[in-house]
């Protein structure tokens, strides 16, 4: 249901303007601060976005040179390793664009950041939550978890209202914006995007964003996943489908397949119990191919089941080796002698 107190809103309701009224909101936004009309990149997603300002941040004509000697294949292949480990999917089409847009056009611009240093300047500290230092930029690939993209909402920057307007425009009418000296790179809104009552982008039985341009992304809870960790049936994950996962990973899947699934796959005991805690120890076969640092020598793990009492939800937490009490546990855990305030 599409209303404005569903997370996504914005982003579901129809685009109100045309391109052309969009440049020309941001032309007045550089106006305004005494900067020339910007050249205008229009992107059907945000890999392909992000792939863009990672290569114009990235390198230098220089560097370039000397990663990949100006070789088409050699620099895809970068980026297709770069975008594997994000865990995205259809990649081959936002790879091709944004290695043909850079190599013809990424070393004639000017990687000045003038504008937003004004914005960072000017904005008053209550609303200094919308401006993170990676706000406009590296949403998805740089970090695990995270939450929808902050617009652009100051109260009182300049004390200009007209100002305030036109980035309110531009905001409202693409999905979000880089804005650089010379250039502004924005993404089209995308076909679909999915988003728990916390904001986080989530969607439990397919890709939680589907782009223009054929790029997709699973998340659970705000971390991007594989394709897998959402879409296999629980009884379908064994032991080594959570060992093998990355940590953010496994805390998804976790989640997923509940406490029950868990204690049976890895045989799991209670050591301590006391209210609402209890110690757990679990014996791990670690498979060969999993390297041994991972775990050390241990094959057994301990672990806090603690239960939260006012949703009543379990949550699991690993704990030292050493921990052989509940109170030796709590206290590990929080430093502490006391019980800890929240459980989530």
């Amino acid at each position: 249901m599409n209303n404005e107190n569903d997370p996504a809103y914005a982003f579901r309701k129809p685009i109100t303007a045309d391109q052309g009224e969009v440049t020309e909101a941001i032309n007045k936004i550089y106006q305004q601060v005494n900067l020339a009309n910007p050249r205008i990149l229009w992107f059907e997603s945000v890999l392909t976005a992000e792939l863009v300002y990672y290569l114009i941040h990235k390198f230098t004509p220089e560097e370039f040179d000397g990663y990949f000697g100006y070789d088409h294949a050699k620099c895809t292949e970068h980026l297709v390793d770069l975008c594997s480990l994000s865990n995205w999917r259809g990649i081959e089409y936002p790879v091709e664009m944004a290695i043909g847009w850079f190599m013809e056009n990424g070393f004639k611009i000017d990687r000045k950041t003038l504008l937003l240093e004004l914005i960072r300047g000017e904005i008053t500290p209550h609303n200094e939550r919308w401006l993170r230092d990676s706000a406009l930029s590296l949403l998805f690939m740089s970090q695990g978890r995270h939450c929808m993209p902050k617009p652009l909402y100051p109260d009182t920057l300049f004390g200009i209202d007209y100002f305030i307007n036109q980035l309110n425009f531009v905001n409202q009418n693409c999905f979000c914006w880089y804005p650089l000296d010379d250039f502004v790179i924005l993404v089209k809104r995308p076909l679909k995007i999915e988003v728990n009552r916390q904001g986080y982008l989530h969607c439990d039985d397919g890709p939680a964003t589907l782009w223009r341009d054929g790029s997709c992304s699973w998340h659970l809870n705000g971390t991007m996943v594989p394709n897998w960790v959402v879409e296999r049936a629980i009884e379908d994950i064994d032991s080594d489908d959570i060992l093998m996962s990355d940590p953010l990973d496994r805390s998804e899947i976790l989640k997923k397949i509940g406490l029950n699934r868990f204690i049976e796959l890895f045989d799991a005991t209670t050591i301590d119990k006391r209210d609402n805690y209890e110690l757990i120890k679990v014996q791990i076969d670690v498979p060969d191919y999993i390297e041994s640092e991972e775990f050390g020598l241990l094959t057994e793990q301990k672990y806090l089941k603690m239960r939260n009492p006012t949703t009543g939800e379990y949550h699991i937490e690993g704990v030292h080796p050493e921990c052989n009490t509940l109170s030796e546990a709590l206290t590990w855990r929080n430093s502490t002698d006391a019980d800890p305030l929240a459980l989530t």
